[in-house]
């Protein structure tokens, strides 16, 4: 009867390097996918950051806005208040 064949040595040290480069390959690709998932999400941030900072702009411009309007509306009541020859003088 013959005995089976038993592996020599270079053929599991073939396979154990094929195994551990099959890893390696596979982590790699993982972190690929990974480093692509945080550019995204850095990317929505970033939009959100800009979004952001435009709608507080507005909105400071719409106050800034409101106030100067309101100012000349003050500086013309007080002139139509004075009536035509200006304030009056004591």
């Amino acid at each position: 009867m013959a005995e089976p064949r038993r592996p020599r040595l270079a053929e599991t040290l073939r396979g154990a390097i094929d195994a551990g480069l099959q890893t390696v390959q596979t982590r790699l690709e993982l972190l690929t996918v990974e480093l692509q998932e945080e550019k995204l999400r850095l990317s929505a941030v970033a939009l959100n950051i800009v979004l952001c900072g435009l709608l507080l702009g507005f909105g400071f411009w719409q106050l800034y806005a409101t106030r100067r309007d309101q100012r000349r509306a003050d500086e013309e009541a007080k002139r139509r208040a004075a009536g035509p020859d200006g304030p009056p003088q004591p």
